[in-house]
């Protein structure tokens, strides 16, 4: 083997490497711990601010779930009714009398998925996202089984710049030795 066909060979593995890793979709999940708020009986609608931030990778976000329970560890019969964003986009909402206000079954799971118009806005792409509520009837807001889950482009190493680099300069010399 020439030392000119090596090169090229070395050269062309280490741009497909380079694109690839570049390129990779990396699975992201975050969760925090149940949520209860106090037991406010008037004065509604009551916001209750931030109650947690989800930290993840950064990067594109490609696809984004997020999933819960109305009722937690502390009591999971029920929630006050409330309503809960995440960066500011509505993901649930608990009305008074609804099956989340009281489930004598135990908790009650919900979900949101992102949809592209959500994600295309970039507000999960910094790595967090905050979690808020507004409550809005009698007694407490109870959030259990809080996660994240969702896949990001993973924003490449700056090596990983100098490597496609080099890689793109050995196949110019390649190629000009060639025509030589």
């Amino acid at each position: 083997m020439s030392n000119t066909n090596f090169f090229a060979k070395g050269a062309l593995l280490t741009l497909v490497l380079t694109v690839s890793q570049a390129a990779m979709a990396v699975p992201v999940t975050a969760t925090l711990p149940d949520y209860s708020s106090p037991g406010d009986t008037s004065g509604f609608p009551i916001d209750l601010g931030d109650v947690g931030t989800f930290v993840f990778a950064t990067g594109d976000m490609l696809s984004a779930t997020l999933s819960g329970t109305w009722g937690n560890s502390d009591y999971a019969l029920s929630s006050a009714g409330a309503d809960v964003f995440l960066d500011g986009i509505l993901v649930a909402q608990c009305v008074e009398f609804d099956s989340c206000w009281q489930d004598a079954t135990g908790t009650l799971a919900w979900s949101y998925t992102f949809t592209a118009a959500d994600l295309a806005l970039g507000i999960l792409d910094d790595g967090m996202a905050n979690l808020s509520v507004i409550q809005t009837s009698s007694f407490s807001v109870r959030l259990g089984s809080l996660a994240l889950d969702g896949e990001v482009v993973a924003t490449p190493e700056p090596g990983i710049y100098s490597l496609l680099g080099i890689g793109m300069i050995g196949l110019v010399l390649v190629r000009r030795k060639k025509k030589a």
